[in-house]
């Protein structure tokens, strides 16, 4: 037998049954071996950076990305607060409710602050409405603000603000300098029930006033001190808002006592805000204003621009000159609205809506979106979440701030804001 030099290969040798088999086995295994490897590839878990990207600067690929249509809080703040309270403010043992309002309020409770006043007789009456100067700044400090329950301050032309101080839980001995009348005074006067402090008005306005309220204000003439005094140093007038109820007393005005439901309070926030430490309000150049929340006493306290002697400004504490300190609100809520300017410095307003406008409330550190509506002439302003829920505001004093629709507002940073004013 003639045999071949080269090695045979496979395909020439004659295998046997059981060769088949057994190179069958091997190729069996080979291929299973194969497709595990393969498998175990596709499933194991891919190292971070792996995955398909969902944008820079959002956190690691397996985070979802961050909601931005609202205001978040910031990472480093846990998202349900500890509330700091102020003093005055308890929070009721479980399982009693700690919210009160908005329809009724326990005896000798202020309705339009959830505290309880320390003499509840004086709430056995009308609210006392004073106007009150924000300029010429020359007339600053102002006097007895810290004493009002509630402070709506509003644009009045040419670059200026206004204030309506209410009060009704306590009085203050001296308020002003007392100004004139706007067309959104006689409103709010109608809303709360209240009685209008004031030293004169535009004729248009007195027509107004007049129809809306009649017979529920006062002026300084005919003598009405120690209603509303003239002081001849700084030939401005000033109000007593006990001697105020006093005199409408005295000569027959109506001063019964107003229903004003409408406000919820509770010392607890809600969740869903954003970090509000400061809020800046930029009217215009010469008038400037800032809330900056104070931790320890939890309220909020007041800045107002003061012009320096080169022409540029800076904010300064907004102090009382019954007290000597600075002006602290629990709230600051920013009512939107139409301005209409009919001619310079008599611009009109209107709060009273059903369908709700959009508000922000400023409580505890945090920054709300909310709503507000007034159904008729003489309902006090509700608020409500952004689900239609009423929102609580917090026990104590409250700072309204009313801004044109077109106002707008951005965060400069975490937890500071800006607004400026546009009508």
């Amino acid at each position: 037998m003639r045999v071949d030099a080269e090695e045979p290969s496979i395909d020439m040798i004659t295998l046997t049954r059981s060769n088949r088999a057994l190179l069958s086995c091997i190729i069996l295994f080979l291929l299973l071996t194969s497709c595990a490897q393969a498998t175990s590839g596709v499933m194991s878990t891919p190292a971070i950076g792996e995955t398909a990207s969902i944008g820079e600067g959002y956190g690691s690929p397996s985070a979802p990305p961050t909601d931005t249509s609202q205001p978040v809080h910031p990472t480093s703040t846990p998202t349900t607060p500890t509330p700091t309270l102020s003093p005055t403010a308890t929070i009721p043992a479980s399982p009693t409710p700690s919210w009160i309002g908005p329809d009724d309020f326990p005896e000798g409770v202020n309705p339009l602050t959830g505290l309880e006043v320390s003499d509840p007789s004086r709430l056995d009456r009308r609210p006392v409405m004073i106007k009150v100067s924000n300029y010429p700044a020359f007339l600053r400090p102002h006097s007895g603000l810290s004493y009002a329950d509630i402070v709506w301050e509003y644009y009045i032309g040419v670059g200026m603000t206004r204030f309506l101080a209410l009060y009704y839980g306590q009085d203050a001995s001296k308020v002003g300098p007392v100004r004139s009348g706007r067309l959104i005074d006689p409103q709010l006067v109608m809303m709360y029930g209240g009685l209008l402090g004031l030293v004169g008005a535009d004729k248009y306005v007195w027509g107004v006033i007049e129809d809306a309220i009649p017979g529920r204000y006062v002026t300084e003439r005919p003598p009405t001190c120690p209603a509303l005094c003239r002081e001849s140093v700084e030939q401005s007038v000033f109000a007593n808002t006990a001697e105020f109820t006093e005199y409408v007393r005295r000569i027959g005005i109506d001063d019964q006592r107003p229903s004003l439901p409408g406000m919820i309070f509770d010392p607890s926030p809600a969740d869903g805000g954003a970090a509000a430490d400061r809020l800046w309000i930029y009217i215009s150049y010469y008038d400037q204003i800032a809330w900056e929340y104070d931790q320890g006493s939890g309220v909020y306290v007041r800045f107002q621009e003061s012009a320096q002697v080169d022409g540029t400004v800076e904010l300064a504490p907004m102090t009382d000159r019954l007290t000597d300190e600075q002006l602290a609100f629990d709230n600051i809520v920013i009512l939107f609205t139409w301005h209409d300017e009919i001619k310079p410095e008599l611009i009109d307003m209107d709060l009273i809506n059903a369908e709700g406008r959009r508000a922000l409330i400023m409580r505890d550190g945090w920054l709300y979106e909310a709503t507000y509506s007034a159904v008729s002439s003489s309902s006090p302003l509700r608020f409500f979440d952004q689900n239609g829920n009423p929102f609580s505001l917090k026990p104590g004093t409250t700072w309204f701030e009313i801004m044109g629709l077109g106002s707008s507002l951005e965060e400069l940073d975490s937890g500071s804001w800006k607004m400026r004013f546009y009508p």
